[in-house]
């Protein structure tokens, strides 16, 4: 680029993060930002800053469903995407008939995964429902998981 000519810039996001560990992209895809008519000069006076934040939501593709032998313990993993991602964990429980129950559980920072361990586990099936919470608000619905036993 010689200096007395003019540059045009388009900046593209993807989901996926680029590898330098500094910067984090989540939840923006296909976005294009356009400078136009930047000048040589001009060149290094330019950069990004996005300050993007996530309320706790449920990562696709992941198990929700655990076999267990009757009688036998289980621990199921509940993954989110936020950010900030210092992320408390509750979780409730649904048995066959009712409403779920909020289980008596620590909220404690586990950062994106937490897990919760069921003890002798009898009924045929259980579903465990996981909430997260950062900084930025509450988890709208909760991720599910049913454990069988066979």
């Amino acid at each position: 680029m010689r200096p007395e000519n003019y540059s045009y810039f388009t900046f593209t996001f993807s989901l996926k993060p680029p590898t330098n560990p500094i910067v984090q992209v989540f939840g923006v895809a296909g976005v294009r930002i356009s400078l136009a008519r930047v000048k040589y000069a001009q060149l290094y006076n330019y950069y990004c800053i996005f300050p993007f934040t996530v309320a706790p939501i449920c990562t696709k593709n992941q198990q929700t469903e655990y076999v267990v032998a009757s009688g036998r313990s289980v621990t199921v993993s509940c993954d989110v995407e936020a950010f900030p991602s210092s992320v408390t964990f509750t979780w409730a429980i649904k048995k066959s008939t009712g409403p779920p129950v909020r289980l008596q559980t620590v909220g404690r920072d586990e950062g994106l995964t937490g897990h919760y361990t069921l003890n002798r586990v009898e009924e045929e099936s259980v579903e465990l429902w996981c909430f997260a919470r950062n900084s930025i608000g509450n988890q709208v619905s909760p991720c599910k998981y049913t454990v069988y036993t066979q």
